[in-house]
């Protein structure tokens, strides 16, 4: 059984011109679990569709890599957005103590794709 400790958490993480490579989107306090609660993956003007979207656990060099630590996927386009979820507080994936939750698009994206995480931590 785990315990949320804290309330809901927002974070927001604009990606660069590295995102077909793995971005460390939210990193728990030390000793404490990440429950997702939803992702809203936005493009704002991409001249480069990004294909598709992970969010994942771990820090794996790509979304596939270890499919039960997949949050979700999806494909935006070049100017849209996308939210994976909402979960409710008890329901929401949640990630083991101390892993990370990340994101990569399958091709490059420039400078213009944003992550919104709604999460909480957890002591498991």
């Amino acid at each position: 059984m785990s315990y949320p400790i804290g309330g809901v958490q927002t974070t927001l993480v604009d990606v660069g011109a590295t995102s077909a490579t793995r971005q460390t989107l939210v990193t728990p306090t030390a000793g404490l679990a990440v429950r997702v609660l939803s992702v809203q993956v936005v493009t704002r003007g991409l001249t480069t569709n990004p294909d598709r979207v992970g969010v994942y656990f771990g820090t794996g060099a790509a979304y596939a890599t270890t499919p039960a630590n997949a949050i979700g996927e999806c494909v935006p386009g070049t100017t849209g957005d996308e939210i994976l979820g909402p979960w409710s507080a008890k329901e929401g994936p949640i990630g083991l103590v101390d892993q990370v939750v990340s994101g990569i698009t399958e091709s490059e994206t420039e400078l213009a794709l944003r992550y919104t995480i709604v999460y909480q931590e957890e002591s498991l």
